[in-house]
């Protein structure tokens, strides 16, 4: 009898149908362990079947009942509105399915998310995977919330993911995420969407010991709320590359925002963070970070980043000295003190596009030359300390009520076009091409979030001789940056330009389609503002920071 070959579609559909034999449990008992062989199927039963450490002939036939499908435990719905632990849940490894990614969430059945409440106990739930993901849940008290990373169950291309979840009650921290020595090359991954913080010591523990491993993390539309720290790293790393993403993200009300500790100076693995559009403000520190030997990188754009008015307190700060970093901000209002110091290794210092008020901005560098353009400092004297080394020039900025004091002869400061209202020099700066008057402008988008059918407005604040019109496009997470020293927030092959040119103040009045498909939609809306007085002084155009609004 000949072979015969299957064809390569129905080969396809058998193995499709063969990854699609996996099983749902439901779990119905409030207590989190209960007993085996009763009548309910509890949490850590759920959890252990789907690490393969229990087996269907171990349940009673009620219990049996909760689970349909067969093959690996792909999804374990909480149906019960409250689980209470009655003593630690055995992690969740998912050992041995390495296809299986597993989901924790509520019933649809409830009329609320249920809640998992920890309190008295060390963590509420361990993740050791990369194949679990929670949705929809209400993680209460504890310790810690979530304690997260891959240490036993690692698989490329997969990641631990919070979807839809809030923390609350913990006495240390929501969500700790550890990088514990990983094998060369080998990541945690993590995604985190939609998840809420409120009123806990620590939101975000980030714990980054790594040998050549790294943390890859990415966050949006996080909301942290009057947490003590909203998100804290420790890093130790030894070579590699980890990465903290946060876009669409809020962090309200906190003592200090975001911390990044390195306390071995000679931990040489590069920790890179990134946060784009949201608002930052604490009483204290904003964003406070501590280098190393290592290149820490600090990426801020578009943000509203306040910290305290106290004069050790600090809008952004990093340190020290003989660190080296990378910081890259643009687009956006920072109110409070900056300072900024670099060792001379340090590859960037760029601060673009942004509005400084009610602070100091020092600047103690030895390394690349600092780019300073397009900014405007309200009543923020700017201070270069006499043991900066590194001479600089600063582009078309505005200087308003906000003394400039070169303190530096090595690190001496270049002014070029820039304007000076009320803003005396001293010591070592020289100022060329001083432009006669400002042309800086702002603009504000509101609400962020906005229904269908109601109005969205765009309004501008421009000075004297300028002109502007709106842009409308997709919003992008990730602005391009094709054409430096321009970022593009919105998808420029699907943008219009909206109809009208404005002047001074204007306000532009949209409002959105009573259109269902466009739930969900984001867009951006990017000012673009010329010179109409003939000012030489004045680029050929300028993109003040626009905004994005969410129809919901």
């Amino acid at each position: 009898m000949s072979h015969r070959t299957l064809p390569v579609v129905l080969v396809a559909a058998l193995a499709g149908q063969a990854l699609a034999q996996t099983a749902v449990a439901t779990v119905n008992d409030p207590k989190s362990h209960g007993t085996l062989g009763d009548a309910k199927l509890s949490l850590e039963e759920a959890i252990r079947y789907a690490n393969d450490d229990l087996f269907v002939n171990q349940l009673s036939a009620a219990e049996r009942a909760q689970i349909t499908g067969t093959g690996p435990l792909a999804e374990a719905r909480i149906g019960v509105p409250t689980i209470t632990l009655e003593r630690l849940l055995t992690p969740i490894v998912t050992v041995s399915h390495s296809h299986v990614h597993f989901h924790m969430m509520s019933a649809p059945a409830l009329a609320l998310p249920a809640v998992i409440d920890g309190t008295g106990f060390d963590v509420v739930l361990t993740i050791r995977t990369n194949h679990a993901e929670l949705h929809g849940l209400v993680i209460q008290g504890g310790k810690v919330g979530v304690d997260g990373d891959s240490s036993l169950h690692y698989h490329p291309g997969e990641k631990i993911t919070l979807h839809d979840v809030e923390f609350m009650g913990q006495t240390e921290a929501g969500l700790r995420l550890r990088v514990p020595g990983n094998p060369p090359g080998q990541q945690v991954p993590v995604l985190l969407e939609h998840v809420h913080f409120m009123d806990l010591p620590i939101a975000i523990d980030l714990i980054d010991a790594g040998s050549f491993g790294s943390m890859a993390l990415v966050a949006e539309h996080l909301e942290i709320v009057n947490c003590k720290v909203g998100i804290q790293a420790t890093v130790t790393a030894m070579g590699g590359i980890s990465t903290a993403e946060f876009f669409r993200s809020n962090i309200l009300g906190a003592e200090n925002a975001v911390v990044v500790r390195r306390p071995n100076a000679a931990s040489d693995g590069q920790w890179f963070m990134r946060f784009v559009h949201g608002v930052v403000t604490a009483t204290r520190n904003g964003i406070d970070v501590q280098g190393s030997n290592g290149e820490t990188v600090i990426h801020h754009h578009h943000l509203l980043l306040r910290g305290g008015a106290g004069p050790t307190d600090h809008a952004l700060i990093t340190w020290p000295r003989t660190a080296r970093f990378d910081v890259h901000g643009s687009e956006n209002v920072v109110d409070g003190n900056v300072t900024i110091l670099a060792n001379r290794s340090s590859r960037r210092i760029w601060q673009q596009n942004t509005r400084y008020t009610n602070g100091t901005f020092t600047l103690d560098n030895e390394g690349t030359a600092p780019e300073l353009q397009w900014n405007v400092f309200e009543s923020v004297p700017l201070v270069i300390p006499a043991t900066s080394r590194t001479p600089f020039t600063v582009k078309a900025c505005e200087f308003v009520r906000s003394p400039i004091a070169g303190n530096s002869t090595l690190g001496a400061l270049t002014l070029d076009g820039c304007y000076l209202g009320s803003s005396p020099l001293s010591g070592s700066v020289t100022n060329n091409n001083q432009a006669p008057g400002r042309w800086l402008g702002r603009s504000r988008v509101v609400p962020a979030h906005v229904n269908l059918g109601q109005p969205v407005y765009l309004s501008l604040d421009l000075q004297p001789g300028i002109a502007a019109v709106w842009l409308l496009g997709d919003s992008m997470a990730r602005p391009q940056t094709t054409n430096y020293p321009f970022r593009y927030y919105l998808d420029l092959n699907a943008m219009l330009v909206l109809p009208g040119v404005y002047t001074l103040m204007d306000t532009v009045t949209l409002t959105v389609p009573n259109v269902a498909s466009l739930r969900g939609a984001e867009f951006y809306a990017q000012p673009v503002t010329v010179p109409t007085a003939g000012q030489s002084y004045v680029p050929a155009f300028l993109l003040p920071p626009g905004g994005v609004f969410q129809i919901e």
